[in-house]
């Protein structure tokens, strides 16, 4: 039984039943909300709690009201801060599930194309899909096919998969194909286009990325390699003739430092490259 303030925290997003389906995380709203709830609560009272043994460190008992006061208004703010964090983390989780399903999708879709054009009937094109192997695609294919199976029509299936989605390209193909089957049209001219379509926009995604890159490795040349580098060599020049001391614990920060240089450039090319199979 959810408690009143969880049920007040779910009222407040009322889009997040929604977003945890399409996240695949397994969880219901009020168990989701509440587990956020107490972690926030627990994590923002740890950091009051160490601010209070501060100020009353550093500024006596003497002003014991003013320090609690001071702990309590950074316990909401932190509380806020996390709790706004961990809720957010949901999308975290919809991005990679977007990920994963745009790589499948367009190997998902031939697939089925093949099957149609070869008279496959469309229920049975959707169950050799689910059994593909075509990693996420087809667990999402299964879950349709589950639903035409428990008595869902055809057309409200694929409704129900569309509006669950988190990819936008498989969106797209569901759509076209449900309403396809709506007005009697032939699925499978429907199918290659739609297909024809988001092959033509990863290839334009993959041409931009190629164009990012070439000016991102401009960048990670000066600003991880060369800048570094030749930096550290005249330091090490200039504090010779200047007489200055350079220890190992200094040439260690350095080390570090370009480490998490290097780091940041590696993550930013890992996040712009588009997770696409053509």
């Amino acid at each position: 039984m959810a408690s009143p303030v969880v049920n007040i925290l779910v009222r407040a997003k009322p889009g997040l039943r929604r977003r945890l389906r399409m996240a695949r995380l397994g969880v219901t709203a009020e168990q989701f909300v509440a587990k956020n709830f107490r972690n926030s609560l627990v994590g923002a009272g740890c950091f009051a709690l160490l601010l209070m043994m501060l100020l009353d460190k550093m500024r006596g008992r003497e002003l014991l009201s003013q320090n609690f006061l001071l702990s309590f208004l950074f316990f909401l703010f932190t509380f806020f801060m996390i709790y706004s964090f961990l809720m957010n983390t949901v999308e975290v989780y919809i991005r990679r599930q977007q990920g994963l399903l745009n790589r499948d999708v367009l190997f998902t879709g031939r697939y089925m194309l093949i099957k149609l054009q070869s008279g496959v009937p469309f229920y049975q094109a959707l169950i050799d899909a689910s059994n593909g192997g075509f990693g996420i695609a087809s667990r999402y294919v299964r879950e349709i096919v589950d639903d035409i199976e428990l008595g869902t029509p055809i057309e409200q299936a694929l409704s129900n998969a569309a509006d669950l989605s988190p990819s936008a390209e498989f969106r797209q193909i569901l759509w076209q194909i449900n309403a396809a089957l709506r007005s009697g049209v032939d699925v499978t001219s429907t199918l290659k286009g739609i297909l024809s379509e988001i092959s033509s926009q990863q290839v334009i995604e993959v041409e931009r990325y190629g164009k990012k890159l070439a000016t991102l490795a401009l960048l990670y040349m000066l600003g991880a390699v060369i800048i570094p580098s030749l930096g550290l060599t005249l330091f090490v020049s200039f504090s010779g003739f200047l007489g200055l001391s350079i220890k190992f614990g200094h040439l260690l920060l350095v080390l570090f430092a370009i480490m998490f240089i290097q780091f940041m450039f590696l993550s930013f090319f890992r996040t712009i490259r588009p997770n696409i199979n053509l």
